[in-house]
């Protein structure tokens, strides 16, 4: 038995052996390029959320910079961020959900938006990404909200990047 199974394996990793090269590096592995990218949470800083509101453009636009690929003459891409919801509990409890008021989630709520040379709008798309409270570290540390909040912006952005090939397609 321990034979065939050998045998079969080693047929199997000759016929893979092929294909141990490729790679998936065409147009659909990465988000197309964009002339700027931009993360705006001026709505967010609206709304009396200032500190916050610069904390998501930090860590947001420090993302799309990872992220996306600039190119000339592309259109641009400006993900509006339009509220953040950081959950009162930020770890995990022995409760059922009749107890607990609520979800130990964090959320972000966005909105990216392609627009031309001509400054008309391409496409948008909403998105409302969340995470686990407990995302941004240990909850009991002095910077555990702004930690969170910036874990919230880079995983809209990574959405996003996800997301942007379909979006006008």
């Amino acid at each position: 038995m321990f034979q065939a199974l050998s045998r079969i394996l080693l047929f199997a990793s000759v016929m893979a052996l092929p294909l141990a090269g490729c790679t998936t590096t065409g147009a659909d592995s990465a988000p197309p390029g964009y002339s700027s990218v931009k993360v705006d949470a001026s709505s967010y800083r609206n709304q009396g959320y200032k500190h916050w509101a610069d904390l998501v453009e930090q860590a947001g636009n420090a993302e799309a910079k990872r992220l996306f690929p600039l190119r000339k003459g592309g259109p641009r891409l400006v993900i509006r961020v339009d509220s953040v919801f950081l959950t009162a509990f930020a770890g995990r409890g022995e409760y059922d959900e009749f107890s607990s008021g609520g979800s130990d989630n964090d959320s972000i709520e966005a909105t990216a938006v392609v627009v031309d040379g001509n400054g008309r709008t391409i496409c948008n798309a909403r998105q409302l990404s969340s995470l686990d409270a407990g995302s941004g570290g240990a909850w009991y540390l002095p910077d555990n909200e702004p930690r969170r909040v910036q874990a919230l912006a880079r995983n809209s952005v990574q959405w996003f990047s996800r997301r942007i090939r379909g979006l006008c397609g």
